[in-house]
Formats: structure tokens, C-alpha cells, sequence
């Protein structure tokens, strides 16, 4: 798989763990998606603004994001840190099946 496809299916694996999350924590599967992709794209938008390749700073923007899109759909912080850690937990596994496969 190329490098494009990769970052495809861990973008779209991503949003599904977010969902995943915020329907642990009672809300609705759109909104954890929703939440993964506006932080993504805010994310890459940002860094191409400032043209910075910092992973520590994608990383920070993405949080903040994902704490004002959260925010301004009515989740608690706790919702929130569901659907971040949703996506983190759906990722992990992928990373590591890939780095297998790539081997």
C-alpha cells in the first residue's frame, strides 16, 4: 500500500473509533465522527497555514479542536475524551498490524 492509503485508512479508522466512543458515552455515532474529522482537518489546515511539520503541535491542535467541536455540540469533557480515546484505541491495533504487514 502506498503512503496515501495508509494515512486514508488510518484517517477513516480514526473517525470510526471516535464514534465508537461517543456511543459509549450515550451520544450519537455522527457526533464522535464528526468530532475525529473537524480536529484532522483543523489539524492539517493549521499546519499548513503556518507551515509547520511539528507532531507535537498536530497533536495539541487536534485536541484543542476536538474539545471546541465537543464543545459546541453539547458533549461534556468526559464525551469527549471518550471519542478521542475511542479513536486512539481503534488505532493502536492498526498501527501495529501494519508495521507487520509492511515488514
Amino acid at each position: 500500500m502506498s503512503e496515501s492509503e495508509f494515512v486514508l485508512l488510518f484517517s477513516v479508522l480514526a473517525c470510526i473509533g471516535g464514534g465508537w466512543g461517543a456511543r459509549r458515552s450515550g451520544q450519537p455515532f455522527w457526533k464522535g465522527f464528526l468530532i475525529i474529522v473537524l480536529a484532522a482537518a483543523a489539524s492539517e489546515l493549521l499546519l499548513l497555514l503556518i507551515a509547520s511539520e511539528s507532531a507535537i503541535l498536530s497533536i495539541l491542535i487536534a485536541l484543542v479542536t476536538a474539545g471546541v467541536a465537543g464543545g459546541a455540540m453539547k458533549m461534556t469533557g468526559r464525551q469527549i475524551s471518550l471519542v478521542i480515546l475511542g479513536s486512539i484505541v481503534i488505532l493502536i491495533p492498526a498501527l501495529v498490524i501494519a508495521e507487520m504487514v509492511d515488514r
